[in-house]
This record gives C-alpha cells, structure tokens and sequence, in this order.
C-alpha cells in the first residue's frame, strides 16, 4: 500500500507540473499529449491492479477500490484548483476507474466527483504567468503539508508495532 501511495503522489506532481510549468503556447499541446499518453499508460494498469485484488492475503477490493478512488478524486480535484485545460479529457478517461469494480460510490465521493464532473474548464488563459506559479505555490505547500502528515502517521504506526 505505502508504494501506491507513493507513487499516486509521484504521478500527481508529474501532472501537475506539466499542466501547469509550461512557459508558452507552443509547449502546450506537448504538456497536454505526454499527460493524455501517460494516462493511457497508467490507468489500465490501475484497472489490472483492481481486478487482481481478489486474492486471500490482499487487501479487500472495496477498500482497495476506494483508496485509488480517493487518489484520483484529489488529482482532480488539484487540477481543478488550478484551473486546468486537460481535466475534462482525463475525467472522462477516469470515470470508468471509480465504477470498475465497485459498481457504486459511497456518498460523499459521490458529491465529489459530481462537482468535478459539472466543473466548466476555465477560458483560454489570458492571464500573466505569476497568478498561475501562485497556484501552483499553494498546491505544492498544500501537498508538502499532506505528505508530511502522512509520514508522522506512518512513523508512529510503525513505532506502535515494533514496541
């Protein structure tokens, strides 16, 4: 579980940079086309992790089916934060991740991915580069903060079960 935690978070920063560090307009569609390439890598891959979690000494596929979930809605919700173009395209490359083999979400994700489904994406940027690397600044304190909770958890697990 730690490495796919871990790497959700990797393939979310690499998202993120590329959505959001591109310097000009011709850069763009290449941030966008490696995004949908890497996406269309990974996320079968995701949909094999899921269909091989039936096995005894594995997780239940519903809590492993809502921790991907969850990690999903947090990328896209990040990428909605920061006003991105691309999010409707992985949207609807990762609906079918969240109803695979679940086949209903609980409530709350429920709302959340609503929202993020009926999200309008922003106009054509006509904006400066600061409000964007202001944006991006706040997600990545937001995201150092998450990942330091998440180790100080992961530390004192680890002491209670060495003691």
């Amino acid at each position: 579980m730690s490495a796919l935690n871990f790497a959700f978070h990797l393939c979310s920063l690499w998202t993120m940079y590329c959505e959001v560090g591109i310097d000009d307009a011709s850069q763009t569609n290449d941030a966008r086309q490696r995004i949908m390439d890497f996406w269309g890598r990974v996320t079968p891959g995701i949909l094999q992790l899921l269909s091989h979690a039936k096995g005894p000494k594995s997780r239940s596929l519903k809590e492993l089916a809502d921790i991907v979930n969850g990690h999903l809605l947090h990328m896209m919700e990040s990428l909605k934060a920061c006003n991105s173009t691309i999010l409707t395209k992985l949207i609807a490359l990762w609906i079918p991740v969240f109803y695979a083999h679940t086949g209903h979400l609980n409530n709350s994700t429920q709302i959340r991915l609503q929202q993020t489904v009926n999200w309008e994406p922003p106009a054509p940027p006509t904006q400066d580069r600061s409000l964007t690397d202001g944006m991006l600044l706040k997600w990545l304190k937001g995201y150092v903060l998450k990942l330091g909770l998440i180790e100080s958890q992961s530390s004192q697990a680890t002491q209670i079960y060495i003691t």
